[in-house]
């Protein structure tokens, strides 16, 4: 079953105000989606409920979630460990599954490998961006969702995340990324999710 969500009315919010109001929407893990709105609009709100990381107030709704798909997100808050190197963090994220010499190439694609003993808390902002895409493409889920996705990466690593998304799209894998403005670059089709018009 490709289904990762289907809702028929969803409202979500914190505390009592509402952020998304009856929002309907079919999610397939196999497709690939762009969430476009202003600030406000919910947007990192729909990734953390799509992701299962939310936290807020869920109003009156009606929804099926596939808990059996694997679902990353990258969000607008980085998720590795401050006081853990690179290497550490990847074997904490990975719960110690994949060798190094499985993943080597792929810190070496992204220009990490020297930096593998380095604590995280010292990385520039990108190289922290760069450091999530590459526990992305280690554990390889299902479905990815990443909020902004060209903030702090620089031409090489927009090109490198280009290319992350290219590749899962060619093994079915969805993709839903959440920005401000629609950015066609990628070359593949996306359905567009306008929370600005809800």
């Amino acid at each position: 079953m490709n289904q990762l969500i289907s809702t028929q009315q969803l409202n979500l919010g914190y505390g009592n105000e509402l952020v998304i109001s009856d929002l309907k929407l079919e999610i397939d893990k196999t497709k690939n989606y762009f969430v476009i709105g202003k600030n406000g609009a919910g947007k990192s709100t729909l990734i953390n409920f799509i992701s299962n990381n939310f936290d807020g107030n869920i109003f009156n709704s009606s929804f099926k979630i596939n808990f059996d798909i694997s679902i990353l997100e990258i969000g607008s808050e980085q998720s590795l460990i401050n006081e853990l190197t690179l290497k550490e963090n990847i074997e904490y994220f990975t719960k110690g599954k994949v060798d190094y010499s499985e993943y080597s190439l792929i810190v070496e694609k992204y220009n990490l490998n020297h930096f593998m003993n380095d604590r995280f808390s010292i990385f520039s902002s990108g190289m922290k961006k760069r450091s999530e895409l590459v526990l992305i493409e280690i554990n390889n889920p299902d479905f990815f969702c990443i909020d902004e996705p060209f903030n702090f990466l620089d031409d090489e690593g927009i090109q490198l995340f280009i290319e992350l998304i290219k590749n899962r799209t060619n093994q079915k894998k969805g993709n839903l990324i959440a920005s401000q403005k629609l950015v066609d670059i990628f070359g593949t089709d996306f359905q567009v999710i306008n929370l600005n018009e809800i």
